[in-house]
């Protein structure tokens, strides 16, 4: 964006004032003089940028007529632009769509209702106004605060408003199908991309704040390469400069904006605060010196380098093939730290599956097995305080799904009481864990 006051001096071809600090345009002081703001490309470039902006991002194709107050392609290129998270029903194909008691639409008057009845079918807001009723966001908090007015001002009550806005459904728009429930919050969710499984990410589109606090910024979907150097826009390389793809390594996937929010990007780092992504040369050119950033989601590759493969609801992750992380016949009456396959930097709530069996050597006496956080307090297990338990000469072999904490290097502790188990020859089956996955607590709300 070009700064008048600087293409234009002031005081003869601009004016600089509170209302035009950056500079606006003057008029010569006579007719004949050519001392106002000339009539150039530069500036007029500057200001048909914007508007085409509008018309590109939206995807708006020019009819090749003017606009004008009736007709207007690049109001309609901003009012698509902003209901990317609100999508506009214009009301014009009721026949095709049914919508639930409760959905929220924007009809061709362009104000918001929300269905009264279910199984809403060929009703317009306007034509049909029993079915809907006006929508205020405010309605829902008037609704909690009237069910109980002494509690209105509780944390508890604050949380329940929290949640409750979070889940109203916003339906798109009628002449197109709905395939799912987009919500208020609308998270990226990432997974492997079916183009390249072995290295490319995809999202969803969305929107995220700022781990600065300074702000945020809406995504479209996006997919990047971790085996390429980063460069701007979709399809393209995310890795940081001066970062090296290897094996059994952990990389942060960020999203990436510039300070104002308009221009996003995705990258990988190695560095929990994307401090390599930030000062990459392409980044610096594409989104500034000062990029805004904030962490989506982090991968794990395995010993090819390749990342491995994974699926996301929310802030859970599975491994779509599980890692036998712990096996072992041996002395566990020492409390063990044991690395699970889980992004490291983070701590994390690892799904795991723990499995003991057939007993120790010899099969005399009970035993017991505990798993813990390495943040819990190391404790000898027992018949009170365990995970799984063994009556003695029993051969059985136990199993258990759980949760457990991890520290920022990935590891968990446990210990049983027995020095040795039964080894594999003699049918054992030793102690195992699996990893199944994990949840991300750290990620933003």
């Amino acid at each position: 964006m070009l700064k008048l006051k600087i293409q234009y001096p002031a005081p003869s071809q601009t004016i600089v004032s509170p209302e035009w600090p950056e500079g606006g345009p003057v008029n010569s002081s006579v007719a004949g003089a050519y001392d106002g703001t000339p009539v150039e490309q530069e500036w007029q470039r500057d200001i048909w940028g914007f508007l085409e902006r509008l018309r590109e991002v939206s995807g708006i194709i020019p009819s090749g007529s003017p606009d004008n107050a009736l007709i207007s392609q690049r109001y309609d290129a901003l009012k698509k632009i902003s209901r990317q998270i609100w999508p506009i029903w214009e009301g014009d194909s009721t026949e095709t769509d049914t919508y639930p008691q409760g959905a929220i639409v924007i009809a061709s008057d362009d104000k918001t209702y929300q269905s009264l009845i279910a199984a809403n079918y060929g009703n317009d807001p306007i034509s049909s106004p029993s079915a809907w009723k006006e929508f205020r966001a405010v309605d829902i908090i008037d609704d909690l605060l009237s069910t109980d007015p002494d509690s209105a001002l509780s944390a508890n009550q604050g949380r329940i408003l929290k949640e409750a806005l979070d889940l109203i459904p916003i339906y798109g728009p009628a002449t197109e199908t709905a395939q799912g429930v987009t919500f208020l919050r609308k998270r990226i969710i990432g997974s492997n991309s079916t183009a390249d499984l072995e290295h490319d990410i995809s999202t969803t589109a969305g929107d995220f704040k700022f781990a600065s606090g300074n702000g945020s910024a809406w995504a479209p979907s996006f997919r990047k390469s971790i085996d390429a150097a980063w460069a701007q826009g979709s399809l393209l390389g995310g890795l940081a400069a001066g970062v090296a793809l290897t094996p059994d390594t952990t990389y942060h996937y960020f999203a990436l904006s510039n300070p104002a929010g308009s221009v996003v990007d995705f990258g990988f780092d190695t560095n929990l605060f994307a401090a390599n992504l930030r000062l990459d040369p392409n980044v610096i050119a594409a989104l500034g010196s000062n990029a805004e950033y904030s962490r989506q989601l982090s991968v794990v590759t395995d010993a090819s380098s390749n990342i491995r493969g994974f699926y996301q609801t929310e802030k859970k992750f599975y491994w779509k093939e599980q890692a036998l992380d712990v096996f072992t016949f041996g002395d566990g009456t020492i409390a063990t730290l044991s690395p699970l396959t889980v992004p490291s930097l983070i701590e994390v709530n690892a799904d795991i599956i723990a499995q003991v069996g057939d007993g120790l050597n010899p099969p005399s006496v009970d035993y017991w097995l505990l798993i813990t956080s390495p943040d819990d307090v190391d404790t000898l297990p027992s018949q009170n305080f365990s995970t799984l338990g063994f009556q003695s000469n029993t051969g059985d072999d136990w199993s258990i799904a759980m949760s457990v904490k991890t520290d920022a290097v990935t590891q968990i502790r446990w210990r049983h009481t027995a020095t040795a188990l039964r080894p594999q020859a003699n049918f054992g089956h030793g102690f195992r864990v699996w990893t199944r996955g994990w949840e991300d607590f750290l990620l933003e709300d």
